[in-house]
Order: C-alpha cells, then structure tokens, then sequence
C-alpha cells in the first residue's frame, strides 16, 4: 500500500468528518499494534542479539580492559587463547537477558495509550509532542514509562543475570569466569610488557536495563515511523477510517 504523504496527513487533521475521540482512537490503537510488534521483536531469545541496532556489547569497564589486552604487545594472541570464548557467550547472555526482561513490557505500554489524553493525542499525531516529530509518539512513552519500566526490568535483568541462558551457564556466571580469566592475566608476571589494569566489576543489572530500554524504545519509534508512514498498512476498521482516505 502506498505511504500517506504529508497533505493526506494534513486533510486528516483538518477533517470535520471526524471526532476528537474517534481520532484519538485510531491512534491509540495503531500504537498498540505497534508497541505490541516492538516488545514482540526484542522479546524473541535473540531479539536483541541478532539485531545490529540494539545488540547489547560489553559494559564499558570490559570493553576498554579487552582492548587494553588486545592492543598491548603479544595480548592479542593471550586474548584469542584466554578470553575470546568467554567474551562471545557473555555477549550472547547479556542479550538474552534483556530479552528475557522484556516480556512484560506490553502492559505497561498499554497502560500509557489508555490514560493518553486528547490534547497529548493530537500533539502526538502532528508530531508536535515536545517537538519530537515523528518520533513523537515515542518520546511520550519515555516520559510516561520509563520510570516504570526500569523499575520493572531491574528485579527481571537481576532474575535474567542468574538463568542458565547459556547451556547450564548464566550470565554473572560468565562475568564472573571473564573477570577471573582476564584478571589473572593482568596479574600474572607477562603482564610487566602488556601494562594492563585488573578489570573492575560493573553494576551489570543497571548496566544491561539501561541498554534494554534503549533498545527498547529505539524498535518503538521504528515502528512509529512505520505507522506514520503507512497508516493503511493496519488490519484495524477504527485505524482504517481514521487514517483511509476512502
């Protein structure tokens, strides 16, 4: 289906046609779709793993120690023979983590496209929502989730940290098995040439929640953007007769 230009948009919002409340509808229900299809993909075991615009990477601390290693004379070779493996499955387990956390995201969503007001409605439908444009939509579900959902994805990331996600492994196991293998390198006698500093423990729960929502949100205003430009492209009679030009 074809996408609905800019005055198709504007005929929209200018149509007598139409009630405040059957428009706030159509909205209302195009997010649910679409924030239901956005937690649906990062939910899946590897939602986040195998997308390259959300995957979760190293935290910091153990980002910059593995290239310290990596970079230092001879610790490439170390690295490839004493962390590589361990590195790659802790990847894998942070990702699934934060997939595993975001299951029960949606409720908390609908709750927000439920309590939206009129005036935060049509805001969001021009895309004047703090001046967000089309990502307006999104940017309100920051202001009224997010709070909520940390505090909902931090005991799931916590819960998430101590499944066996990896074969009859999980992640602080990991983490735990990386930072004893690359702090023994960093105390062991090799380490005179290499120069490189034992790796301090990140808070890995606040650290894996805040990427998650990152991503989160991030599929979201994909899927908003999507909504914006095919409105049509929505099995829903309410989105139909809002968004249709029929």
């Amino acid at each position: 289906m074809s996408s609905c230009s800019p005055s198709t948009w504007q005929s929209l919002l200018d149509s007598d046609q139409l009630s405040n409340d059957e428009v706030v509808e159509g909205l209302k229900t195009a997010l649910d779709i679409g924030t239901d299809k956005a937690v649906n993909l990062v939910s899946l075991p590897d939602g986040y793993l195998k997308d390259k615009a959300i995957k979760i990477i190293l935290p910091p601390e153990a980002e910059d120690a593995v290239n310290s290693l990596r970079k230092a004379p001879g610790g490439e070779q170390i690295y490839q023979i004493a962390l590589s493996s361990i590195v790659e499955d802790l990847i894998v387990a942070i990702n699934r983590s934060a997939s595993d956390a975001a299951k029960e995201a949606s409720p908390i969503f609908k709750n927000a496209i439920k309590s939206m007001s009129i005036q935060d409605g049509w805001l969001i439908l021009k895309g004047d929502y703090k001046t967000a444009g089309d990502i307006s939509a999104t940017t309100y579900f920051k202001d009224k989730t997010y709070v909520q959902l940390s505090n909902l994805y931090v005991p799931k990331i916590d819960v998430s940290l101590d499944k066996n996600l990896i074969g009859n492994t999980s992640t602080n196991d990991i983490w735990n098995k990386f930072v004893s293998a690359y702090n023994k390198v960093a105390r062991s006698p090799v380490n005179l040439l290499m120069d490189i500093k034992p790796v301090k423990d990140p808070d890995l729960s606040t650290y894996v929640t805040n990427r998650a929502l990152d991503g989160l949100f991030f599929k979201v205003s994909v899927e908003e953007q999507k909504i914006r430009e095919n409105p049509y492209g929505y099995a829903s009679q309410i989105i139909e007769k809002v968004f249709g030009n029929n």
